[in-house]
């Protein structure tokens, strides 16, 4: 999901913020395939997270690192794992 859109995921209940408007859908590319495919990251706390995920595509594994300040993903890298 890029930055500016709304999550179908997303809802409110009485004015607060419920713990699915801390997930945001990003689009990244496959560094062994070249393929996107979506992955979900959490917001929710500020920092850079490591993970590893699968292609959807190949199903090789891919290195994600993202950073974020609440509520939104401010940076996004992606190589080889």
């Amino acid at each position: 999901m890029l930055p500016g859109s709304t999550s179908p995921l997303s809802s409110r209940r009485g004015g607060q913020e419920s713990p699915v408007d801390w997930l945001e859908e990003i689009l990244i590319d496959c560094p062994q395939c070249g393929e996107p495919f979506a992955i979900q990251v959490e917001t929710a706390v500020a920092g850079t997270v490591e993970m590893i995920e699968d292609c959807a595509v190949c199903c090789r594994p891919a290195l994600v690192l993202v950073t974020t300040s609440a509520g939104e993903v401010r940076d996004v890298r992606v190589e080889a794992a």
